[in-house]
């Protein structure tokens, strides 16, 4: 037993054990619930969307191949103005 205890303490991160931890919680609460990791809900959202944040660009796919649509020239940060670009 403390053999396979020692191993999973070395081959999970704080941040794994973590995320398995409250994900146990939410499903003993809510079996119809999961837990996802910030990282993982970002690579969801972005999967089901087709939209991808911190890149610059607005991309469309167009006949099998992704091309760019619009490049963003504003600064991190700066407000959006209505109509630029578009």
């Amino acid at each position: 037993m403390e053999r396979t205890f020692e191993r999973y303490r070395f081959k999970f991160s704080e941040d794994d054990k973590f995320n398995l931890f409250v994900s146990i919680i939410t499903n003993a609460m809510d079996p119809h619930t999961e837990f996802s990791p910030p990282v993982d809900k970002r690579y969801f959202d972005e999967q089901m969307s087709g939209r991808f944040f911190g890149i610059g660009a607005s991309l469309i796919y167009d006949e099998g191949n992704i091309k760019n649509k619009y490049i963003d020239r504003r600064k991190p940060g700066m407000e959006k103005r209505r109509g630029a670009g578009r």
